[in-house]
Order: C-alpha cells, then sequence, then structure tokens
C-alpha cells in the first residue's frame, strides 16, 4: 500500500500588503514537520521491531496505515510553505501521540534507542519521563555499535592509539631527499604567528581592534606558507614532525593553514597517498556476509 494524497490546496487572493505579508509569514512559520517526522520514526521503529520479531502485515496494519497518514501530513507542511490548506495537522498529530502513547511500568514514556542522541543534542533529554528502549531495527543497532566503540575509546585508564596522519600520505616517499630548511622555517612562521597573537590579546587595547589585529597576523602567515613550494618529501618530513609532542601547540595552526589554502604540494601528497576504493559484489561464495547474504570485496579504481 502507497500513501497517495487526496488534499487540494486552497485558493486565495492575496494582495502585496503589510496585512497580507504578516497574516501569511505566521501561518507559514508554524510549521510541524519535525513533529510529525519524529512520530513516524517512532511508528516505523514499532513496525520494524514486530517484523523482525516474527510478526506479520496483520500486526501491523493499523499503524502502518498511520505511518502513511503521517506521510501525507508531511507533505502537507512542506507544500505549506507556497499553498494553504483547511487542515488541522496539529489536531490530526495530538491525536496520533495520543493513540500510540506508550509508557513502561515505571511511568516512563517508551522511545527508541536512538532517540536519546537526537535528544541530548537538541537539549531534550529527560531521563526520569523517557526510557530510550532498545528495539530490533537497524537505527538501534546503529546506535549501539555507536555506543559500543565510544565505550572502548572511553575504557578508564586505557591509551588509545591512533594511526598518524603522516602514515596515509607518506608511503614510498623518500623525506631523506627533504628540504630541511624549509620545513623549519614553516614551524618557526607558525610559532611566531602564535606568540604575536598571545601578545596582542594580552595588551590593553581594544577588543576589536585586537581581532583586527590578529587577523592580519594570521593571514600573513598563512599567505607566508600557502605560497610555499614543496615537494613531496617536503611535505611528508613537515607532517612528521609536527606530529612530535614538542609541536603539539602548532600543529593543528599547521594543519588548518594547508587545508585551507590552496597549497597544491599539500593535495598532491594526499592524492599520492589515496588508495582504491573497496566495494562488494554479490557472491554465493564471497567471503563477507551481510544480512544473510554473500559479497566478494575488491577495488575500485577510480
Amino acid at each position: 500500500m502507497i500513501a497517495v494524497p487526496d488534499v487540494s490546496s486552497v485558493k486565495k487572493k492575496r494582495r502585496y500588503t503589510h496585512d497580507e505579508q504578516v497574516d501569511l509569514d505566521v501561518k507559514t512559520s508554524n510549521n510541524l514537520i519535525g513533529d510529525i517526522i519524529n512520530l513516524s520514526q517512532e511508528l516505523n521503529t514499532r513496525i520494524w521491531d514486530v517484523l523482525n520479531r516474527g510478526g506479520s502485515y496483520s500486526d501491523i496494519e493499523e499503524i502502518y496505515k498511520d505511518v502513511c497518514i503521517l506521510n501525507i501530513m508531511s507533505g502537507i507542511e512542506i507544500d505549506k510553505a507556497k499553498k494553504e490548506f483547511n487542515i488541522n495537522n496539529a489536531k490530526e498529530l495530538r491525536r496520533l501521540r495520543d493513540k500510540y502513547k506508550i509508557e513502561g511500568d515505571d511511568g516512563r514514556a517508551i522511545k527508541p534507542n536512538f532517540f536519546k542522541a537526537k535528544d541530548i543534542g537538541k537539549g531534550y533529554y529527560d531521563r526520569k519521563r523517557k526510557n530510550y528502549k532498545k528495539h530490533l531495527t537497524t537505527m538501534d543497532h546503529v546506535q549501539t555499535c555507536i555506543n559500543s566503540y565510544r565505550a572502548q575509546r572511553e575504557e578508564i585508564g586505557k591509551k588509545q592509539e591512533y594511526l598518524p596522519f603522516s602514515a596515509l600520505v607518506g608511503n614510498g616517499i623518500d623525506v631523506h631527499r627533504r628540504q630541511y630548511e624549509k620545513v623549519i622555517r614553516v614551524i618557526n612562521a607558525v610559532t611566531d604567528m602564535t606568540n604575536e597573537i598571545k601578545s596582542v590579546y594580552a595588551s590593553d587595547i581594544e577588543s576589536s581592534v585586537k581581532q583586527m589585529q590578529c587577523c592580519d597576523i594570521r593571514q600573513e602567515c598563512v599567505e607566508y606558507v600557502g605560497n610555499m613550494s614543496f615537494t613531496k618529501s617536503d611535505m611528508v618530513y613537515l607532517l612528521r614532525q609536527i606530529e612530535e609532542p614538542r609541536y603539539s601547540q602548532i600543529q593543528r595552526k599547521i594543519f588548518n593553514i594547508l587545508f585551507g589554502y590552496p597549497n597544491t604540494s599539500f593535495y598532491e601528497v594526499l592524492e599520492a597517498g589515496a588508495e582504491p576504493i573497496g566495494l562488494l559484489a554479490e557472491d554465493d561464495e564471497g567471503d563477507v556476509e551481510l544480512y544473510g547474504k554473500r559479497y566478494t570485496r575488491y577495488k575500485y579504481f577510480a
């Protein structure tokens, strides 16, 4: 079954006046698209949880039809920017919310587990009123994987080791052929810029003047480094040097300059370190299994 809207818009003649503009602005500003999508995600979570636990269409038919209604409602909300409708989406949304409101034994509203990250980001997180329960759905499975990864990174007392950036771009490049003096000039220039900016902020001049001076100092350094010509050996050696602890204060600044300024030398090193994209193709004898199907891994050369 596919949701097909059978709702016609209202034709209304408007005049180019302040009153008409205000009225139209009020009507288009009260938009419920976010609330409708959120409820639709909740109901879709329940649908797939039932189906993945062995349920049939008859078990989810009613809720599926209501999801179709939400689909039409979302289209109406989007079209409100250019059309008018004699439909009260707010009233229908309240009806569906009340219909599918589920609470646990503790009185908390049951929500999909992946809603927790959304609510934290939006400032709606409330453990006392909401129970972010894991459902047997793809989105909650993805959220579980993310949580597991975070837990591994945040494990107390365990130092995390990361692959240095230079290791991604330095394969096959002989750094012994680098121009040592040029690399030191970059490091000194960024170090001087950092110290000059600190001096400006420590002065007693007005805040607006400080910002202008710091922008000029930063831009001068960016152009100086950005216009330098590097060999691949120079660039890899520079990247390896700034990964040392003694350069931790300027490491990010140099990265920002290299990434932000169109220096062809830096991007040539990135391209030289690029590897073929890994793709999967369906193969009954393949060594990779996803969702009950087998695949063979191969490399795609762009």
